[in-house]
């Protein structure tokens, strides 16, 4: 079952939760607040000045269904960007070695 109250929207763009690259018009974070890796994507994104939009997942991998309907899987972070050349990164050294040569 598709569950959202678990998600934590942090932007203002933004009012659903989003499954596919095509919905959404610039990088999207699926994240945690406390999690190292995805505090490291945020950081990089930050410091090349990317607007992105950000949802908080579930600290319980057992909510996270949103992300494991995304990527076939539960862990985040999972970044989905329309400029990419694929749906979404789920390994952060990837995230961050595309951030730096796409908005560097």
């Amino acid at each position: 079952m598709r569950s959202q109250s678990a998600f934590e929207i942090r932007s203002d763009n933004i009012n659903t939760l989003i499954t596919n690259v095509s919905e959404i018009e610039r990088p999207l974070l699926y994240d945690r607040e406390d999690c190292v890796y995805s505090t490291r994507v945020r950081v990089a994104l930050e410091n090349n000045n990317v607007e992105y939009d950000e949802i908080w997942a579930p600290e319980d991998h057992d909510e996270r269904d949103i992300v494991e309907e995304i990527t076939g899987q539960r862990g985040v972070p999972v970044l989905l960007d329309p400029a990419a050349d694929k749906e979404y990164f789920t390994d952060t050294d990837t995230m961050l070695s595309y951030i730096e040569e796409k908005y560097s």
